[in-house]
């Protein structure tokens, strides 16, 4: 069953303040992950101030996002379909996946949350990790 994610995707660089009119709210199919990767589902975004230089282009430490592609993020995701065998469907873990709903990780992840607390988002926030 293929899914299909929605994202924003850059359809222009901002000149000032970004607007409405430099995204574009897409869907996107997400393949099956493979071997070692495990489907992830966003439940909340972090929306960082980093990403305004990200998406505007200039040159700084770290490429820009390129025009048609999701800015990058980090969200809390829950594992949907696991080839890893270090995660299960239902973990909750970490991850760049970009301002979209589905996404394909990679690798285990050091900071997937505590069972037992009721607070698990914010368990993996305060340690973090990256999957991707």
């Amino acid at each position: 069953m293929a899914i299909i994610a929605q994202r924003f995707a850059l359809a222009s660089r901002p000149v000032g303040e970004p607007s409405r009119d430099n995204f574009r709210l897409e869907k996107v199919e997400v393949p099956e992950p493979g071997p070692g990767q495990v489907l992830l589902r966003a439940r909340y975004l972090s929306l960082d101030p980093y990403v305004r230089g990200r998406i505007s282009g200039v040159r700084s430490y770290a490429e820009p996002t390129p025009i048609g592609s999701a800015p990058p993020g980090d969200a809390v995701n829950v594992v949907v379909k696991s080839e890893d065998p270090s995660l299960s469907v239902g973990d909750v873990v970490l991850a760049d996946t970009g301002w979209q709903t589905y996404a394909l990780g990679r690798g285990a992840c050091s900071a997937q949350a505590r069972s037992g607390g009721s607070s698990r988002h914010l368990s993996i926030v305060v340690v973090g990790c990256d999957i991707s």
